[in-house]
């Protein structure tokens, strides 16, 4: 029984920790943000249920990451292009310069903006995410084909708030 009791206490707090987490990262991204941020990552899963209509969004995910492993997939292109309004939208809450660096043709990672600070603060906590950020310091933009498959190899979770939010990172114009 007390077994049981500490089982189900490690749970509860194991989720109330992700949660702070989520709460933590919001707070400090700030509210702007965060709402740009959470209706990308909405936009973006619109989009992918549009390409894959008959899975659903859990297994679209996967799909996705498998045929851009593979090379099989050239819509993906359609998932990094936002519509006028989510741009505008993506622009004046700041999320855009956050992510990155001002007037640098190609677009560049900014590293000391709090986004990336508070996705790769993540790492501690999650293998995918420090897997992905240990990549992109040691050899730099990573591609999509690359991506999809350390995606695939470090356990994508489609029901994680992080994970969901490091793909749109990735497909971010």
């Amino acid at each position: 029984m007390r077994w049981l009791v500490l089982a189900v206490f490690f749970v509860c707090t194991s989720c109330l920790t992700r949660d702070e987490r989520i709460s933590e990262f919001q707070i400090e991204l700030g509210l702007e943000k965060a709402k740009a941020l959470n209706a990308l990552v909405a936009h973006f899963e619109l989009q992918l249920n549009g390409i894959y209509p008959s899975l659903p969004l859990e297994k679209a995910y996967l799909a996705l990451f498998k045929d851009l492993e593979s090379g099989n997939f050239s819509a993906h292109q359609k998932l990094k292009v936002l519509p006028e309004s989510l741009e505008e939208v993506y622009e004046a809450s700041g999320l855009h310069a956050d992510v990155h660096q001002e007037n640098h043709q190609p677009l560049k990672i900014n590293e000391d903006g709090i986004f990336f600070k508070m996705m790769r603060s993540q790492s501690y906590y999650n293998e995918l995410i420090s897997e992905y950020f240990w990549v992109l310091e040691e050899v730099g933009p990573i591609n999509d084909a690359q991506f999809a498959s350390g995606m695939l190899k470090f356990n994508f979770d489609p029901k994680n708030y992080f994970h969901k939010r490091l793909v749109v990172f990735q497909f971010l114009p």
